[in-house]
This record gives C-alpha cells, structure tokens and sequence, in this order.
C-alpha cells in the first residue's frame, strides 16, 4: 500500500508540472501572435502615408459681422478625413462675404460659417454707403393707414406754427398755422406700428374709435446727413408729422407745396373789406427859435 501511494504521489506532481508548461506555452503563443499582429500593424502604418488637404483657416479671431478678408486667413493642411466638405480650400472663394458668428483663430473657415452683407441682422450693415438711418414719431399715419411697408418711399408733411403772420391778396391776416410737405420721396427703412387705440366708450354720444387706428408710431429713414437733421428739425417744432405714402416708381418732386387753413376756405369765405393803413401823422416841428440883438 504504501507503494502504491507513492507511485500516485509521483503521477500528481507530474500532471501538475506538464500541466503548468501548457500553460505556459498557451500564454507563450498568444503573446507570440499579439507580437505578430503588432509588428504587422505597424509595419502596414508605415508603409501607407495619411492624406493631408489644405483649407483655409482664421489667421486671427474674426467677429461676427466683420467682413472676412484675405489677409485675416491662412492655408494649412489638415486630414482629409477630417475636412468637412464645406471647407474652403482658397481665399478666392471668400468674396465680399462677412461672418456669421464669432470664428476663433485656428477654426476651419466653412462656407456656413460666412453670408452675405443683406443675411447679417445688423442695421448697421445695410445701410447704403454716405448714407444714415434716422428714427421718428408720425401721425397715426393717417393718409395710409397700415399700407406703409419696409422699403416704401413716402412724402413728409408737417404743420408749424409761423411767428410772424402775413397778409393775403385780400388783404387778410393768414393763419399761422402752415402745412406743408417738406421732404419729398424718402425711403422707409423700418416701421413699427404702436399699441392698438382703446376701445371705444359705451357712451353712444360720442364717436366710436377705429381699432385700426396706431398711437406711437414709430419710422426708420434711410436719408442724407442733411435729410437726416431736417427730420429731426420738424420733429421739434411742427405738431406732427404725417406720411403719404407714394407710388414705388415715382420719383418726381413736386415744388409750389404748401398751405394754411385760409387758403382752404378762401373760395368759402365772405370778402372782406381792405383795411387801409393810415400813414403816421407827425407833430408839427417846434418853431425855430429866434435871437434878439439889443445895442
């Protein structure tokens, strides 16, 4: 019996020893393949060369809005595998294009990232060259109601008051109040129409308010420097300021505008008679004195 122990005891150990060296070789080949698969990764890396592809990019931070020139981008090269196919790959492609958003130096310049001046929501590059955008208040506009659209051209019309009243041909005292169109064919950049009216009383006495009608209306020109200060100078001294609204093709000016209260009823009024005026009577002048000489 107790060879027969030893015996097994023996066979134990060298199962346990053969099976360790098949381990040993299973992990040993394994390796041997990875090694394998490594070297022929490599060498397959090697041997092919990444495609490069050479785009346009931000030479330095460009704003929003700003227009993007030659001399703010660069070439370089870059994967092919990582071009969007909007990139550009010349500073030809450019134009006279502005950005849309900020790009960040270094950035890819896509054809996305740049519009047009009229695609940029900024006042301040639409405006035509030479010229201003000048913003007032208007009557209600009350000849056109809400006709008035962005891009339409309009005459001004305005009441003042005239210090220093005249006479007519019949020899009357005109109203002081004159009304007159004193710009003619002038472009409608924005329009903005005020608040709705109230709605009207249930008083029946009084006359009912059209819904229609805008209080604070408020209009963008598109004007001269010149043009510009003579809104603003009616602004400040006619009671208001009303549009006509004209045809899109027209562009004639008419000259000889202008009229009063009087002059609209003339036809109306009784005549009246001529106040003459009396020449200023002068006093007499004092008598010149006289000197008497005694010897």
């Amino acid at each position: 019996m107790a060879g027969i122990g030893k015996a097994f005891n023996i066979l134990f150990v060298v199962a346990i020893v053969i099976g360790g060296l098949c381990i040993f070789l299973l992990f040993q080949y394994i390796n041997n393949v990875k090694e394998e698969s490594r070297k022929a990764a490599l060498k397959e890396a090697g041997s092919s060369k990444i495609e490069l592809v050479k785009v346009l990019t931000a030479n330095v931070d460009i704003e929003h809005g700003t227009l993007v020139e030659e001399s703010m981008t660069k070439m370089a090269e870059v994967p092919k595998e990582y071009v969007p196919e909007t990139a550009l790959t010349s500073a030809d492609k450019l134009g006279r294009r502005l950005a849309a958003h900020f790009i960040p130096q270094g950035d890819l310049i896509l054809d996305a990232k740049l519009k047009e001046r009229e695609q940029i929501q900024r006042a301040s590059l639409k405006i035509t060259p030479g010229m201003r955008l000048v913003t007032t208040s208007v009557n209600d506009t009350k000849a056109t109601a809400f006709l008035i659209k962005n891009g339409d051209y309009v005459d001004l019309i305005g009441t003042f008051t005239i210090a220093d009243a005249g006479r007519t041909a019949l020899n009357r005292v005109t109203d002081t109040a004159v009304t007159f169109t004193f710009l003619q064919h002038v472009k409608v950049y924005d329009i903005i129409y005020g608040n709705p009216a109230p709605p009207p009383t249930n008083n029946k006495n009084k006359s009912q308010v059209d819904p229609r009608v805008a209080r604070g209306t408020t209009v963008t020109f598109e004007v001269t420097p010149q043009i510009a200060e003579r809104i603003l100078a009616a602004e400040s001294r006619a009671s208001g300021i009303t549009m006509v609204l004209r045809r899109y093709d027209d562009e004639e000016k008419v000259t000889g505008l202008g009229t009063n209260v009087e002059t609209v009823l003339e036809e109306y009024l009784p005549p009246q008679p001529i106040i003459e005026e009396s020449e200023e009577v002068l006093p007499p002048p004092p008598p010149t004195p006289t000197r008497k000489t005694v010897f």
